[in-house]
C-alpha cells in the first residue's frame, strides 16, 4: 500500500525547504493581488466621491444663472410693460 500512496515520507515531502518557497510565493502573490484589489476600489471611491462633489457645485452654479436669468427677463418685461 505505501507504494501507491508514494511511500511514508510522502507527506513530509510536501512540505520540504523547496515546496515551502513556493507556498510562501504563493501567498505573496495572492495578497498583493487582494492588496491591489482593495487599493483601486478605495481609490475609486475617492474619485467619484471627489466626481460627485464637483457635479453638484456645478449644478448649483447652473441653477443661480439660471435664476438669475428669470429675474433677469422678468425685470425686462416689467420694464417693457411700464414703456407701454
Amino acid at each position: 500500500m505505501n507504494w501507491l500512496c508514494g511511500g511514508r515520507n510522502s507527506a513530509n515531502n510536501m512540505f520540504t525547504e523547496k515546496n515551502a518557497i513556493y507556498l510562501i510565493a504563493g501567498y505573496i502573490v495572492f495578497l498583493g493581488g487582494i492588496s491591489t484589489y482593495l487599493l483601486s476600489l478605495v481609490l475609486r471611491r475617492h474619485n467619484i466621491k471627489r466626481d460627485r462633489e464637483l457635479l453638484e457645485q456645478i449644478e448649483q452654479q447652473i441653477n443661480e444663472e439660471q435664476s438669475d436669468q428669470t429675474s433677469r427677463d422678468q425685470t425686462n418685461a416689467d420694464q417693457v410693460k411700464v414703456e407701454k
